[in-house]
């Protein structure tokens, strides 16, 4: 049995479904959940997004067997925008997971992340932080310490312009791929300690631009997903 989070989930077939969970031990996994639409299955009830679950399976290629699930674990209650924001997560991981690829430090920040999004802290602050945990353990990490045109040290005190394909920069470079960024916020960056709304949304535009470029201009579902809640939202 393998601590799990089901990422997404649809129907196969008439009684079936298809899963994309995250396993702490062996990544992101593709499995088929046979029969669990039945009233015979056992736990079939408890295979829900977003919920911690011991799973285990069988086969071989890159669909596996789903062949026993138990809980032993409290279920999330994440609700309303923030549980759209926990569709991103998911979305992100698997968007740019690779099969099979084991992140036990990435899984135990995610469920962090998840944690965090229900007791209600900044969610924009959890989000941005999870996003550069996210890059920094599959090596994509951006320099945030020093000026790749200089290789001076970032000062806090002094403005920058991030480049997405490089790094903080001193002198600016005009482009749609360079952001006005303070080195206050780059410092809190590299250590995870966000706190200010300036440097949350400075922050926003770096790992927007990073993360459509490692997505392949490919727009994200769960995105979408969200204008349209805040649009609904705004007008009631």
């Amino acid at each position: 049995m393998h601590p799990c989070y089901i990422l997404h989930q649809r129907d196969y077939r008439e009684t079936s479904k298809l899963l994309e969970v995250f396993s702490s031990e062996h990544g992101r996994v593709s499995l088929v959940a046979r029969g669990v639409k039945r009233k015979s299955f056992r736990n079939g009830h408890l295979l829900q997004i977003n919920r911690k679950l011991d799973l285990a399976w069988s086969g071989r290629g890159d669909l596996y067997t789903l062949i026993n699930l138990e809980s032993g674990y409290p279920a999330l209650e994440i609700q309303g925008r923030r549980l759209l924001s926990a569709f991103y997560v998911n979305e992100l991981l698997m968007r740019l997971l690779h099969r099979h690829d084991a992140h036990p430090q990435l899984f135990r920040i995610y469920e962090h992340t998840l944690h965090a999004l229900q007791s209600g802290e900044n969610e924009e602050r959890v989000l941005r932080c999870f996003e550069i945990e996210l890059l920094k353990e599959l090596g994509y990490g951006p320099v945030l310490d020093h000026a790749i045109d200089t290789g001076r040290k970032v000062e806090p005190g002094r403005d920058y312009h991030f480049q997405i394909n490089h790094g903080p920069m001193e002198a600016a470079k005009p482009g749609k791929d360079s952001i006005p960024v303070a080195g206050n916020t780059l410092l809190a960056l590299a250590r995870g300690e966000l706190e200010s709304p300036e440097a949350i949304r400075q922050t926003k535009r770096i790992m927007r631009g990073i993360i459509a470029q490692h997505l392949g201009g490919k727009p994200l579902a769960s995105r979408k997903m969200y204008q349209e809640y805040l649009h609904l939202a705004g007008s009631e």
